[in-house]
């Protein structure tokens, strides 16, 4: 599955901005949900992404980190996770 630049820039402004919220203990501000259920640009990448990263990572927070991460490095969904 090929995303474009710009799905794939929103998919990790939203990751970022739900881990910085999480890591300030102010989630009820904003999830990756909210962002899904307001139809936001790169809202469902960022989800998936997400489901991706191994829960071991070392908290919520941590793996949508994590998730942008792996959307930087250019993966995408279907592609299998590589930890290295």
């Amino acid at each position: 599955m090929s995303v474009s630049k710009r799905e794939r820039k929103a998919a990790i402004e939203l990751c970022e901005l739900s881990a910085d919220c999480d890591l300030q203990n102010q989630w009820t501000k904003f999830t990756l949900l909210d962002a899904i259920d307001e139809a936001r640009p790169g809202a469902v990448l960022a989800w998936k992404a997400f489901e991706a990263v191994d829960d071991s990572v070392g908290g919520v927070a941590f793996e949508k980190l994590e998730a942008a991460a792996l959307l930087r490095d250019g993966w995408n969904p279907g592609d299998p996770v590589v930890r290295r």
